[in-house]
């Protein structure tokens, strides 16, 4: 078995042909392309045992020659595909799991196997594959344009693959990186093999990946930590690209936006430790992916948590109806904003430059190294404490008397440490993390009602703009949400000064 690790990146074909075409491109070249037509057949049993395990098995037929690859997932992280490859000529079009040995996992013995397989998909495309050296490591570049193909559908594919032979993996993302100025490409996630099981099993819908929870050893050091949460982030980003845009999941731009203010808080917490540049760049790009999906949450939230209860209550409403008309209209376009993000040439060089960060921990302040290799646990301890005091602080003994824009604050600072206790909640038992956290949910739900109508006024601003021809139904409608609003607020004050005095009195458990 060798190891195979390659970066995939997805793009147009007359992207492609720019970037083939383009000067730097041939300056990187070392030699003529190659080119092949290739027809790969990947088979699996009727209940997809292969695909459930993340294998893939497949017969390629280059020219007159049948090449049986298995391929096995390996502990990996960041952008890159990383697989256990088994390849056996053959001498025919079926199989032979006689060469597959003990490779498989553990919980796909070979006897579930024989005898089960069938052709489930198809691809055939055209290959030139190119030799790049890059600063010592051997890249093998290859242009992939055609077709996936399962029974009469077809999906088409065009994407560069990027193999490292020999040498650092940091040279992938600094050639996706040199590549990604040339031409407008995104960094794909998904394996051929996963887009032929998404075409031949009918194409079912993306679903919104929540945060995960992040596995970190207790000994650990804060430097690991820090890549080990970063990559937490920046998975959840990824995963949920494909929930956004017009006619998505609510849920996945939610998601989506969650995995943003993560990784904020994660940059915000590991101030003193970034290099000054990294933080600078990190949080300029989060910034600006906060406010391209900001829009579209928000608008969400005001449609179905206040307006739609609202309409129950007042059925038949003119000026309701016209501004929950004029709230989905806008909502639409805020949709398009946030799914046209992860296509951005910014937002694939951020994937890119975070993960070669995390790669070479280039993300690391030179004079924080000591530190960074502190125990996770001790660095934890601190930013924990530095979040709780100004949590405390701000709020003061009675929060219930802070002015509803700071009380906003305040929900802001209580998530964020919520987000950090998380991060680290592996370094600590179970139970006091998970009484901490509950308590740090009750503050931020006792004044939901507050933050969406912090939120709501931007908004009522915009539809004002909407409805300017008919001011009169505008300012109905924006009086019956406000009066919506203040009742609900004054409900949540109520229930937060009990929860307020309930955190004050919970102990740290760092």
């Amino acid at each position: 078995m060798v190891e195979e690790i390659e970066l995939k990146l997805a793009l147009t074909p007359k992207a492609m042909e720019a970037l083939r075409r383009s000067r730097l491109w041939r300056s990187l070249g070392a030699g003529r392309m190659r080119r092949q037509r290739l027809v790969s057949i990947y088979f699996d049993t009727p209940d997809r045992l292969l695909a459930k395990s993340g294998c893939a098995l497949r017969i390629r037929h280059d020219g007159q020659r049948r090449i049986q690859t298995l391929k096995i997932p390996s502990a990996g992280g960041g952008e890159l595909h990383r697989y256990g490859e088994i390849e056996t000529v053959l001498e025919g079009d079926r199989p032979d799991l006689s060469v597959v040995g003990n490779s498989l996992p553990r919980l796909l013995p070979l006897g579930r196997l024989r005898g089960r397989l069938l052709p489930v998909f198809h691809t055939e495309f055209e290959r030139r594959t190119m030799l790049v050296t890059m600063k010592g490591a051997r890249i093998e570049v290859a242009f992939d344009r055609g077709a996936i193909v399962a029974e009469r559908k077809r999906a088409a594919l065009c994407e560069i693959e990027l193999e490292l032979k020999t040498g650092n993996r940091a040279r992938l993302y600094e050639l996706a990186l040199a590549l990604s100025k040339l031409a407008a490409l995104t960094v794909e996630r998904r394996t051929k093999a996963a887009r032929g099981y998404t075409l031949a099993d009918g194409g079912k819908a993306p679903v919104p990946r929540r945060a995960e929870a992040i596995a970190l050893d207790r000994a650990a050091q804060a430097g690991a930590a820090f890549v080990a949460v970063a990559r937490s982030c920046l998975d959840q980003m990824r995963a949920n690209e494909a929930c956004l845009g017009p006619g998505a999941d609510a849920e996945g731009v939610h998601q989506m936006r969650v995995a943003v203010r993560r990784l904020r808080a994660l940059v915000a917490c590991y101030r003193d430790w970034l290099a000054p540049d990294v933080h600078a760049y990190l949080s300029a790009k989060l910034r600006r992916f906060q406010q391209a999906l900001g829009p579209a949450r928000e608008w969400q939230v005001f449609i179905a948590g206040t307006l739609a209860p609202l309409a129950e209550h007042l059925p038949n409403n003119a000026p309701l109806t016209a501004m929950r008309h004029a709230a989905q209209a806008l909502r639409e376009g805020a949709a398009l904003t946030a799914g046209a993000l992860p296509g951005e040439r910014t937002y694939t060089e951020f994937v890119l430059t975070l993960a070669l960060w995390l790669e070479t921990d280039g993300w690391r302040a030179p004079r924080a190294a000591a530190e960074m290799a502190r125990p996770a646990s001790v660095v934890a301890a601190a930013i924990l404490l530095r979040r709780y005091k100004r949590l405390r602080k701000f709020g003061g003994k009675d929060a219930n008397t802070l002015s509803e824009m700071d009380l906003h604050r305040l929900r802001l600072l209580g998530k964020k440490l919520r987000y950090a206790v998380e991060f680290f909640s592996a370094l600590y038992p179970r139970r006091p993390v998970r009484r901490f956290m509950d308590m740090l949910s009750d503050i931020q739900d006792s004044l939901g009602a507050l933050n969406d109508a912090v939120v709501n006024r931007s908004l009522l601003a915009r539809i004002d703009h909407s409805l300017a021809t008919n001011t009169a139904r505008a300012a109905h409608a924006r009086g019956l949400v406000q009066g919506w609003e203040a009742a609900r607020i004054r409900e949540d004050r109520q229930t937060f000064a009990e929860v307020w005095r309930r955190f004050r009195r919970l102990a740290p458990y760092w």
